[in-house]
């Protein structure tokens, strides 16, 4: 029997070869491993907040089918396999299924352990590039926002008639991206990501994001143009501005109002839960 462990980076998900192909029962286990959380946290589904331990991720059948390129019949028995080996627990509620993994807390006090001790030795670059985009996991990214908005020297004042919580997720929009234009693209991202990808943006999701595009902004793009690149072009991931991006004419609508835009955010995430 193999004896000893391996630590592995959750940034593995983000390697197109991780979800290229569907994946096997194995790859599935351990994909489960990655989503898990590592620290106490919660997400909002359809406006209800979900509360996880560690260990713990909130996942649908239909959600992990379309990641796992698996029919739901096949997630569903694979979970039940799971359950019936003691790997798992299930707990349904009227917007999600939360997953805990029963010896998780094990392999996470080895990771802390050894994140701890590369800490001290300072060797700490690879645990800061530890992040995700894909992923319900309570990472902590709140000083890194907080961080890059001090360093934005050159950014606008905020607009401050708008409310600094992004309002489908709780997060708080850092100063540098703040204004009207920029909450009406944002909702239209989300709106798209829904539409095409039948994708869900959790609160961390929300703040990696914001993330990419302050360090977009601070290469000279402009954040609300990267976001209408984005959705224009039919893609998940923010880029820098390519050449061949033009600005609509200022006469024709490029954002819909804020309002609006919550009310088919919400509708969508009704018709697809």
């Amino acid at each position: 029997m193999s004896k000893g462990w391996i630590a592995l980076y959750r940034k593995l998900q983000d390697n197109p070869i991780w979800t290229a192909e569907p994946f096997t029962r194995g790859q599935a286990w351990v994909d489960l491993l990655l989503l898990a959380n590592h620290s106490e946290g919660y997400f909002y589904k359809r406006g209800v907040k979900v509360d996880l331990g560690i260990g713990q991720l909130g996942r649908s059948e239909v959600e992990l089918a379309d990641r796992w390129s698996w029919s739901r019949n096949k997630v569903r028995k694979f979970l039940k396999d799971l359950e019936s080996e003691q790997q798992i627990e299930q707990q349904k509620n009227s917007v999600t299924t939360v997953i805990t993994l029963k010896n998780y807390k094990n392999h996470q006090d080895k990771e802390s352990n050894l994140n701890s001790k590369k800490t001290t030795e300072g060797t700490t670059e690879g645990q800061q590039k530890v992040q995700q985009k894909d992923t319900y996991n309570n990472v902590n990214n709140t000083n890194n926002v907080n961080n890059l908005n001090n360093e934005g020297e050159n950014s606008p004042t905020p607009d401050d008639s708008f409310s600094d919580e992004w309002p489908t997720g709780g997060v708080t929009i850092p100063e540098v991206l703040r204004s009207k234009d920029f909450i009406d693209a944002f909702l239209l991202y989300e709106n798209h990501l829904i539409s095409k990808f039948k994708d869900v943006l959790s609160p961390q999701q929300i703040q990696l994001q914001f993330l990419e595009l302050i360090k977009l902004k601070k290469q000279g793009n402009d954040p609300v143009d990267v976001i209408r690149q984005t959705v224009r072009n039919g893609n998940k991931s923010f880029y820098a501005l390519r050449e061949d991006f033009n600005k609509k004419p200022q006469n024709e609508s490029t954002t819909r109002n804020t309002k609006k835009n919550k009310r088919t955010h919400e509708s969508i995430l009704d018709r697809i839960n």
